[in-house]
């Protein structure tokens, strides 16, 4: 049913556009993109995805680290919680409170961040890669050049899909601005 709701504008578009190219031109020229596909093959995907891992793995060692002197206060209270006065053990619980609200005030920021590296970096790629198939589709005269793993499709011959193209330009480019010194 979700998908339905993703193939709606996309057809909407087509119903707008397509009559407009039959009315200009003898032949539709569509292409496919899969952008998914061009994030993980192609050079600067994978490094951004390793970063992103690399990046991930060190927030998450340090949460775990955080929630492990968590449990260790719990630990430590409970063993001691019968010898303690009443004042010791409630200010003792309005630690492990006070610490229980920071690691969950950690995780949050933790996540966040993370969500917000990895858009910023997949929306870098993304827009150089469409810079690329937008390049493409006006030289070749593709009438609509649509996005694969987005917009539901099924079947297609493979001569519709220019991604391993796309992502032939696309490394190219990105090598070209690896190997300019940086200021």
């Amino acid at each position: 049913m979700k998908r339905f709701f993703y193939l709606l504008p996309i057809l909407a578009a087509m119903l707008v556009v397509c009559p407009l190219a039959w009315a200009q031109t003898d032949a539709v020229k569509i292409g496919l993109v899969d952008l998914q596909r061009i994030l993980n093959v192609s050079e600067a995907g994978r490094k951004a995805t390793a970063e992103l891992q690399s990046r991930g793995d060190a927030l998450e060692k340090e949460l775990t680290q955080k929630g492990e002197e968590l449990e260790e206060m719990m630990k430590n209270f409970d063993r001691r919680a019968q010898v303690m006065t009443p004042e010791g053990r409630e200010e003792q619980r309005r630690q492990i409170t006070i610490a229980r609200m920071d690691y969950q005030s950690l995780q949050k920021r933790y996540s966040d961040e993370f969500s917000r590296l990895e858009a910023t970096m997949r929306n870098a790629i993304f827009e150089e890669v469409l810079a690329i198939v937008d390049r493409i589709g006006k030289d070749e005269g593709y009438t609509l050049v649509m996005d694969r793993s987005v917009a539901g499709v099924v079947f297609a011959p493979e001569g519709l899909d220019i991604t391993e193209r796309v992502i032939r330009e696309f490394n190219q480019v990105w090598k070209a601005k690896q190997a300019q010194p940086k200021p």
